[in-house]
Formats: C-alpha cells, sequence, structure tokens
C-alpha cells in the first residue's frame, strides 16, 4: 500500500493493489459482474507504474493482471466510435513512429508559446467541461512547460564520454520523454557521459508499447 499512488491519493483499499487483485478473482469466480461500473473504474484508475510488483514478497504481478483484466472489459463493452476512432489513429498512426508523435505535439507547443494557454487556464473554462471531456481540463492541467524542439534532433546517435571511456550504454529515448520532458532524459545522458559511459541512442527507436498495453491494442503492440 505504501507505494502505490492511487491507494495513497484516495485510502481505498480497492483503490490498492490488494484491492484490485480481489476484485479480479471475485470476477473470475462470478462473484462480482464483469460489467460493474465499480469494476471497471478501481481497473482503469491504476497507472500501472508497476512500484507493487517491485516490493511484492510473493512476486504477485498486479500490472499484469490488471493490463488482461482490462482487455476483457475491452471485449466486453466495445467503447463509443469516437473513442475508438481517436484511440485508432493515436495507437496505430501517431504513435507508432517518433517523428508523427513530434508531428503532433507540435500544435501543443504553439499554445504555449503564443500565450493561449495562460489565457485558456484564466479563464476556467477547462474546469466546466461537461462529462467525458473533462478528462481534457485534467490533462491540460498536468502538461508542462515543453522544450522548444525534440530531444532527438539534439542527442547525437553516439554520445562519447567525458574522459577515459568505461562503459558503452544503449539510451531508449521514448516518445513522451523526447518530446515532453526532455529535460530529464537530457539530465540523464550527461550523469552517463560524466561516469565514464559512451552512450548510443538509436535514431530509428520505436515507440516501447506501454501505451498499446494498457489501452488494450495487443496487435499493435505485437508490431
Amino acid at each position: 500500500l505504501s507505494v502505490c499512488p492511487t491507494y495513497n491519493t484516495t485510502h481505498l483499499e480497492v483503490q490498492s493493489p490488494r484491492g484490485r487483485v480481489a476484485l479480479i478473482r471475485a470476477v473470475e469466480e462470478q462473484r462480482l459482474p464483469q460489467t460493474s461500473p465499480g469494476f471497471k473504474e478501481h481497473l482503469y484508475n491504476c497507472l500501472d507504474c508497476r512500484a507493487c510488483e517491485t516490493i511484492c514478497p510473493s512476486g504477485v504481478k498486479v500490472g499484469e493482471l490488471v493490463l488482461a483484466a482490462r482487455a476483457e472489459i475491452d471485449h466486453a463493452e466495445p467503447q463509443p466510435w469516437l473513442e475508438r476512432l481517436l484511440k485508432r489513429v493515436v495507437l496505430q498512426w501517431v504513435m507508432v513512429r517518433p517523428e508523427r508523435v513530434e508531428w503532433a505535439m507540435k500544435p501543443v507547443r504553439l499554445y504555449q508559446r503564443l500565450g493561449l494557454q495562460k489565457l485558456v487556464r484564466a479563464s476556467g473554462i477547462l474546469s466546466r467541461l461537461p462529462g467525458r471531456f473533462s478528462v481534457l481540463g485534467v490533462m491540460e492541467g498536468l502538461l508542462p512547460s515543453l522544450p522548444s524542439r525534440p530531444l532527438r534532433d539534439e542527442l547525437a546517435e553516439v554520445t562519447p564520454a567525458r574522459q577515459e571511456q568505461k562503459y558503452r550504454v544503449g539510451f531508449f529515448l521514448g516518445c513522451v520523454m523526447n518530446v515532453i520532458y526532455a529535460e530529464a532524459s537530457r539530465a540523464t545522458v550527461n550523469v552517463l557521459i560524466e561516469n565514464n559511459c559512451e552512450v548510443v541512442q538509436p535514431k530509428k527507436q520505436r515507440c516501447c508499447g506501454a501505451p498499446h498495453a494498457e489501452e488494450c491494442d495487443t496487435a499493435t503492440l505485437r508490431e
């Protein structure tokens, strides 16, 4: 419980790793219907950070159980067509190529650079969005200041160690880190080269597949 972010926010047993495993078992044993709104809500509130797995003495793979249960929910309850279309565009077209992720973030960068973000936040309009659209306000509130350009454009494919090379490290830049949290990845590379590492960052690396796994798009994940 101590490492679960949703439990520490809500202090509800069902929002803990143990609680989610109990819910999954209840559905498996047919003591709880899979279509129960609470079942879906509590499973999708999981961040899939896997922090619970790192300290579980029994080695329970809670994250894998949650993703498998989400896949079952997705098969049992087809999502609205607009939501399916949006996920298809994002997961099967945008996320599969880093240059497409970079292109998709350009309007967001302009949104910040032109001062529109300050106006929108000052107006409070995002907190008044109805229904499903309210999640946009939450997402916008989490948006940090974006870098002026993707880190992939700045990092060389091979960055030499600052002093005598002792190690050769492969660095996975990823999609979101490249366009949103570039400073964190740049700092990581700087720490590595300061500690006698040559850093290799393949330019053609693709998404790790975590967004596809979390949204039950197993076909694209395998590709």
